[in-house]
């Protein structure tokens, strides 16, 4: 009569999940040797969290900001060559005062069959969105930039603000998409610094007639300019289904009006701009998105621009399966691995095995 053993069944619940988790682990119960291998090095640390996903024989391992400098690094597994990669910058904040300008939004950069090397070690940052104020600076916080090895994303550019001492109207700060104008000042430059495809765009300007401030650049399109009716809304995000699923990011920060209408946060986790009596909303944290611009009467106002959303780092590449190395007992060897896997050992030398879905399953023992 035949059962699984205990043992065996321990070991088939271990399998299972080592499976689900990414990792893969090659046993069997007849075997004196077993090694486990992983899929990837999705490791967190105190400055970001990594979190390991599977969709359509990929492993996808996604790396968004926690605190500090969001420092981590990747190393290439075992048996991987090229990934997909997806970077993108902390989006701006949203300028301050009434007829100020979005955020802009993270730079974003992506590409398919980007050549790494096994068991080499990769540096990532993940950057944070930028920081709103009230009175005083110049523009909102510009967003901190994140990188995957030499592949950076400049952060989103702070949208103009009213400024303290000189009392001046300010331009939108330059980013990865550049931050709306005050009023009557220009946005700021997008794809800064330069990147080959674009990664954002130029911030819109305020009204030069009515002086609403001017929408936040995104990734996939400009700010819109300020109207007579209300601020002008954040550019567009740009899309990535490095997940699995179709994602928008990076899209810019609505401008702010005093007592007309509110931008619109553009797609992409831009938040949207305030008015008197409604306050601006943050950009969304891992999407890279632009704040909103705070629509404050005057410079008494306590509330600041809209904060920027954080950015992320998204690495995918093949699963992959690794061979083993097995041995039955010490006086029994192999000339072959799969005869080594299965236990039917003749003679020779144990060797490399590759092992395939059949070889995961666990067999019966005789009672």
């Amino acid at each position: 009569m035949k059962k699984k053993t205990a043992n065996n069944l321990i070991v088939i619940f271990i399998i299972g999940l080592f499976l689900a988790s990414g990792i893969v682990l090659l046993t069997h119960t007849n075997l004196k040797t077993e090694e486990v291998y992983a899929t990837s090095d999705c490791v967190s640390t105190a400055e970001v969290t990594c979190t390991q996903t599977t969709s359509s024989g990929y492993v996808i391992n996604t790396y968004t900001y926690v605190s500090g400098a969001g420092a981590a690094t990747w190393t290439t597994p075992v048996g991987v060559t090229s990934v997909e990669y997806l970077v993108v910058g902390g989006g701006g904040a949203g300028g301050f005062y009434n007829n100020a300008g979005g955020g802009g939004g993270g730079g974003f950069r992506t590409a398919q069959g980007y050549s790494v090397s096994s068991g080499t070690q990769y540096s990532i940052i993940v950057g944070a969105g930028g920081i709103g104020t009230t009175y005083g600076p110049t523009t909102g916080g510009s967003g901190g930039l994140s990188k995957f090895g030499v592949i950076e994303a400049a952060g989103g550019g702070g949208g103009g603000s009213f400024s303290t001492p000189d009392y001046t109207y300010n331009n939108g700060a330059p980013g990865g998409s550049g931050g709306g104008g005050f009023q009557t000042k220009a946005g700021g430059a997008g794809n800064t610094p330069s990147t080959n495809p674009v990664q954002g765009y130029v911030g819109g300007a305020g009204s030069s007639v009515y002086g609403r401030g001017g929408g936040g650049g995104g990734a996939g399109g400009i700010g819109v300019a300020g109207a007579a009716s209300s601020g002008g809304n954040g550019g567009p995000g740009a899309s990535s289904s490095i997940t699995g699923t179709a994602t928008l990011y990076a899209g810019g920060g609505g401008g702010s009006s005093y007592d007309q209408g509110y931008g619109l946060g553009g797609s992409g986790g831009g938040g949207n701009g305030g008015v008197y009596g409604t306050n601006p909303v943050a950009g969304t944290n891992g999407l890279g998105g632009g704040g909103g611009a705070n629509g404050c009467p005057n410079h008494l106002c306590s509330v600041a621009g809209a904060n920027g959303g954080s950015g992320v780092v998204i690495i995918r590449y093949i699963a992959q399966t690794f061979g083993f190395i097995m041995k039955k007992s010490d006086d029994c060897s192999c000339i072959s691995a799969d005869e080594c896997y299965t236990g039917n050992c003749t003679n020779g030398s144990c060797g490399l095995g590759v092992p395939t879905a059949t070889n995961l399953t666990v067999p019966s023992e005789e009672e």
